[in-house]
């Protein structure tokens, strides 16, 4: 059934504008819990694994474009007969509403599905495990690096056919609950059209071509990174001079409730989306073991969620301090 909201406020797009903390995540009671996928492929491989749709949003400009969609989902046919509600609406507004740019033509939420329990995820482990013997592994007692104290800088000139900056500073392994928020901040950066870094240094400003945002570093202590490459005409310090507006920014106000929610959603649609790939599953516990214990796995989104904006600004201004800071200007080299 094909719906065409006026307002906003219709309290039937409050599961995509106003239940992200309440309703979206309720693992208490599954058969409530929701979440929000995005494009029409991430759609197709949500309802393919059985996933259950609850209704569609669509910007106007898109919907001629979802139209195969919205038929196989049954938007075409009332509700009472099996139909789909599929809300259709100026793509202005579903902006306002999604928080983003809705680049990706449409937003489905979906219920979530029963996690298996405990008893059946033992069984299957034994099945297929249980004939592994098990070997001691020795403990890792890797040398630790010495807090750095003073900025490094280094420039080097190579055959290459643009100019490049790098940035990069000291941050916390993966067991210190600082990690979840420099990896937010590094979504808030760079994760996506609407980041920071790419609407202001790329789109806007133009002073990069491209940019990048992102972390390393898990059982041992790893760094933020950011890379980029200078537009025609901008100087790698100018260019740094602009990245360093950025993190101040981040070290002096508070991130937006709305930004942070979009990148926390963000991150656990892709926390859902991978789980629902056995392969992705296994992958993860074994991962998760080696981190030290594989039911942390299911504990990662909360702790995600449970970064404030408060956190953000401390962690940036603890870890972008320039003596805390590795630069690298890797030039074109010169004819």
């Amino acid at each position: 059934m094909i719906e065409y909201p006026t307002s906003l406020e219709d309290p039937r797009l409050d599961v995509y504008a106003r239940l992200t903390e309440l309703q979206l995540r309720n693992k208490l009671e599954p058969e409530k819990g929701i979440f929000i996928a995005e494009s029409d492929k991430v759609v197709d491989r949500a309802l393919a694994a059985g996933y259950q749709p609850i209704s569609l949003l669509v910007p106007e400009h898109r919907f001629e474009r979802m139209a195969g969609l919205v038929n196989r989902m049954g938007g075409n046919k009332p509700v009472e007969e099996g139909g789909l509600t599929v809300f259709v609406m100026p793509a202005e507004e579903v902006e306002k509403l999604a928080g983003y740019e809705l680049t990706r033509g449409v937003l489905c939420a979906m219920r979530r599905k029963p996690l298996p329990s405990v008893e059946e995820a033992v069984a299957l482990t034994e099945k297929w495990f249980g004939s592994i013997p098990r070997r001691e592994v020795p403990q890792r007692n890797l040398p630790q690096e010495q807090e750095q104290t003073e900025e490094r800088r280094l420039t080097v000139e190579r055959n290459v056919p643009l100019d490049s900056l790098f940035m990069a500073y000291h941050m916390p392994a993966h067991c210190h609950p600082d990690y979840y928020a420099f990896d937010i901040l590094s979504d808030v950066l760079s994760n996506g059209r609407s980041s920071r870094l790419n609407q202001r240094l790329v789109q806007q400003k133009q002073l990069f071509s491209s940019i990048d945002a992102y972390i390393s570093g898990s059982v041992d202590a790893g760094l933020f990174h950011i890379s980029g490459k200078p537009s025609a005409g901008v100087t790698l310090e100018q260019a740094e001079a602009a990245v360093r507006e950025e993190l101040e920014l981040l070290q002096q106000e508070l991130v937006d409730e709305q930004e942070l929610e979009k990148v926390k959603n963000k991150f656990e649609s892709t926390q859902i989306f991978g789980n629902i790939n056995y392969l992705n599953v296994a992958t993860n516990l074994a991962w998760y073991e080696l981190l030290g214990r594989a039911e942390d796995m299911e504990k990662e989104v909360d702790r995600y969620r449970s970064v404030t904006a408060e956190q953000l600004r401390a962690v940036a201004q603890s870890a972008f301090r320039k003596e805390n800071g590795v630069i690298l200007y890797y030039k074109k080299q010169q004819n």
